[in-house]
């Protein structure tokens, strides 16, 4: 029986892979069986569904390397083919430049602002949207580091043939995770708005062990500019399901061409 083994990481806002995965079963119509688990931190409404030959299960847990029981918890799921991962990109942003708390992950030392420039931006700056408090950039920057280290050490460990992991281009975790952990991979790039116009272009990088060719055509008219602008969290970190689905069709296939087991 040919069977296919997902585990889908941080999937628990818009939960884009598993919707992606669910919608499309022709994607998948040469296995007998495919087994889809999610896991993120967040409580969902549904956690269970069954569609053709695919079932898919949500688990609420948590990935971050500060959980000790992480690898432990984790083995009493069946080991995956292919890992899809969207982890938290927040504390990793360019987009907060001016007041973020992670400047720079080198190879042999991270420069990270304290509590005083903090303290001393609030007393110098009256502007109120250009100044930030300390905790909440303190506490996102830990999880950040937490949720991407774990990553990591859940790729190294359960080994996925393949494995893909979402976050905006210009992300400093990507730095954080050639320098800190030399954790590194194909980076694939792409504009949202090729795979799906109602979506503005968003440059993303997918991480990934395997080369893909991912759409990358600049549009000057016809896309939704305002979509991550208007939008919240939730919409903020949705994938459009063209997208996921190219990347887990190129997957398969290339498994396929190099003569190895299907995966």
């Amino acid at each position: 029986m040919k069977k296919l083994v997902l585990w889908l990481l941080f999937d628990d806002n818009h939960c884009s892979f598993a919707n992606a995965i669910l919608e499309h079963p022709e994607v998948f119509s040469r296995y007998d069986a495919v087994y889809a688990y999610g896991f993120g931190k967040n409580k969902i409404l549904e956690t269970t569904k069954k569609l053709q030959n695919i079932s898919w299960t949500y688990t609420q847990f948590d990935l971050a390397l500060t959980n000790e029981k992480l690898i432990k918890e984790l083995k009493t799921y069946p080991k995956p083919d292919i890992v899809l991962a969207s982890p938290p990109c927040e504390s990793f942003s360019m987009a907060d430049c001016s007041c973020r708390m992670s400047q720079t992950y080198d190879n042999d030392k991270w420069i990270v602002r304290s509590r005083e420039w903090y303290r001393n931006r609030a007393l110098t700056v009256n502007v109120p949207n250009k100044t930030r408090d300390f905790i909440k950039k303190e506490r996102n920057r830990l999880n950040g580091e937490g949720c991407a280290s774990g990553l990591v050490h859940i790729i190294e460990t359960f080994k996925p043939k393949a494995y893909v992991i979402e976050n905006p281009e210009n992300s400093k975790i990507w730095q954080f995770f050639a320098n800190h952990w030399n954790f590194k991979g194909f980076r694939n790039i792409t504009y949202y708005y090729n795979y799906n116009l109602n979506f503005s272009k968003k440059p993303t990088c997918f991480l990934s062990n395997i080369q893909l060719n991912l759409k990358k055509q600049t549009l000057k008219e016809g896309y939704n500019k305002t979509h991550f602008l208007n939008g919240n969290y939730k919409q903020r970190s949705s994938i459009p399901s063209a997208l996921i689905l190219d990347i887990l069709n190129q997957i398969i296939l290339k498994g396929e061409i190099k003569n190895e087991e299907v995966i």
